[in-house]
C-alpha cells in the first residue's frame, strides 16, 4: 500500500470537539467529521475507513446504537471504534469486547498512539 494518510471517521456533535480533535488527529490521519449518527453512517457505508473516533454522547442519543450497526454491517471496523467519553456511570460494556475506550480528559498523545495503533493495524481501509 501507498504511504496516503490513513482515513478515520471523528463523531462528536459539538463542533469545538470536532475541530480541536480533527486538527490533532488530521496531522497523522485523513479526517472525515460527523456530528450526529446519521451523517456517520452515511460515511461509514461510503468512504474507505481504517478508524472511527466517537464521543459517546451524541445529542440526544449516546454511540450505543451506532456501534451496534457498525457491529452488524462493518465488523472490521468494531476493533477499530475508539469511543471518548467523560461519563464514568455510563454502561460501556458493549464497548469492552471490541471498542477501545479513552476517559476525558484525554491526554493527546495517548489519543495519537490510540489511533495510530489502529489504523497500523490493518493498513487496508474498509467500506
Amino acid at each position: 500500500m501507498s504511504d496516503a494518510k490513513q482515513s478515520v471517521l471523528l463523531i462528536d456533535d459539538d463542533p469545538l470537539n470536532r475541530e480541536l480533535f480533527g486538527e490533532i488527529l488530521g496531522e497523522q490521519c485523513t479526517i472525515h467529521t460527523a456530528g450526529n449518527i446519521e451523517t456517520a453512517m452515511h460515511i461509514i457505508d461510503s468512504e474507505p475507513l481504517s478508524a472511527i473516533v466517537s464521543d459517546f454522547h451524541l445529542g440526544q442519543c449516546d454511540a450505543t446504537e451506532l456501534f451496534q450497526w457498525v457491529r452488524s454491517s462493518h465488523p472490521d471496523l468494531a476493533h477499530r471504534f475508539v469511543l471518548l467519553t467523560g461519563d464514568k456511570v455510563a454502561d460501556l460494556s458493549l464497548f469492552d469486547t471490541q471498542a477501545t475506550v479513552l476517559f476525558k480528559p484525554v491526554a493527546i498523545d495517548l489519543l495519537l498512539k490510540t489511533v495510530t495503533k489502529l489504523v497500523n493495524t490493518n493498513r487496508e481501509p474498509t467500506l
